[in-house]
């Protein structure tokens, strides 16, 4: 509730009970229910919560114009002292008729039976007091009872309207550049995110260049390796030459060596042939020998029988 002119709270105050000057006002059943239990039951905080008619009554019009009021010193209804979002005047119109109870002054005071007699209002606000008015159900007299307004505690600050809405101007440029904001930061997100990819891009080729580098090094390596190999074997075909000479110097002696030995050989083979055919001799020989020496001794064996026999025959003659 924002006041129009602040002198004018006190009617307010003293109109709407201080439990709903505090409580919250909700359009929907169930987010009150949720306000509550998350505010109350949760986190134990004393709250008011009250929910807005389905039906707006915020723009009803009050059942007499206020122009036939004037003459008794009405100058508004309490609706029009004050500035409300929708759902919390259509509240305050469903539960306290505040665009029904008009607000008068010290000249609605001054005539105030008149006023009672000819309006047949039930509420009325004069300058300092309240008034409330019933017809009695068995005189079809009105009887009224007035009490003294109390000082106004909460509505006394207000808002500049002016200064609200250069605020709320300002709080949409904040939230238009807040959605530039956003929407560079999810293009700087994207952005990110591609740059990220680039990265891991060019990480790999990285890791893949040094790869192939060390690669490189090692065929270096083993290129250098193999060049002095071959100037090792370059520098050896030299020698190559020169103990090939050599080692044709070599084979020739020992060529000529085998040939002094195969000479050597052959003679000594002949000799080993002559030597085997005296050999041959000798044994045939031996054999005649032998031969001739078995035919003697079988000569001698029979001549020293004969012998005996005849010494046996001349001592028996004896």
């Amino acid at each position: 509730i924002n006041m129009k002119d602040n002198k004018n709270a006190k009617y307010v105050e003293n109109h709407i009970s201080s439990n709903d000057l505090r409580a919250f006002v909700f359009e929907s059943q169930e987010d009150m229910e949720i306000f509550l239990r998350e505010v109350r039951d949760n986190k134990k905080l004393r709250v008011n919560a009250v929910i807005a008619p389905k039906i707006s009554y915020a723009d009803k019009a009050p059942s007499r114009s206020l122009n036939e009021l004037k003459q008794y010193g009405f100058f508004s209804y309490l609706r029009e002292l004050f500035d409300a979002p929708d759902p919390v005047m259509s509240y305050l119109c469903c539960q306290y008729h505040i665009h029904e109870v008009p607000v008068g002054t010290e000249r609605t005071r001054e005539r105030i039976e008149r006023v009672i007699q000819e309006t047949r209002l039930k509420q009325i606000y004069t300058a300092e007091e309240k008034y409330v008015l019933k017809t009695s159900f068995y005189s079809n007299k009105v009887i009224s009872s007035n009490t003294s307004l109390k000082v106004a505690q909460f509505l006394t600050v207000t808002v500049d309207l002016e200064q609200r809405r250069h605020l709320e101007e300002q709080l949409k440029e904040i939230n238009r550049k807040l959605e530039a904001v956003e929407s560079g930061l999810m293009a700087l997100r994207d952005m990110n995110k591609h740059l990220e990819l680039k990265d891991n891009e060019l990480r790999l080729k990285k890791k893949e260049l040094l790869e192939r580098k060390t690669k490189k090094r090692q065929l270096e390596q083993k290129i250098s390796s193999k060049l002095g190999s071959i100037r090792l074997m370059e520098q050896d075909t030299c020698n190559l030459e020169e103990e090939e000479r050599k080692a044709s110097t070599k084979i020739k002696e020992i060529n000529v060596q085998k040939a002094k030995l195969v000479t050597e050989l052959t003679g000594l083979v002949k000799i080993c042939t002559s030597l085997h055919i005296q050999k041959v001799d000798l044994i045939l020989q031996n054999t005649t020998v032998i031969s001739e020496k078995n035919k003697l001794e079988a000569d001698y064996m029979a001549s020293s029988s004969q012998l005996r026999f005849t010494e046996v025959i001349d001592v028996c003659l004896c």
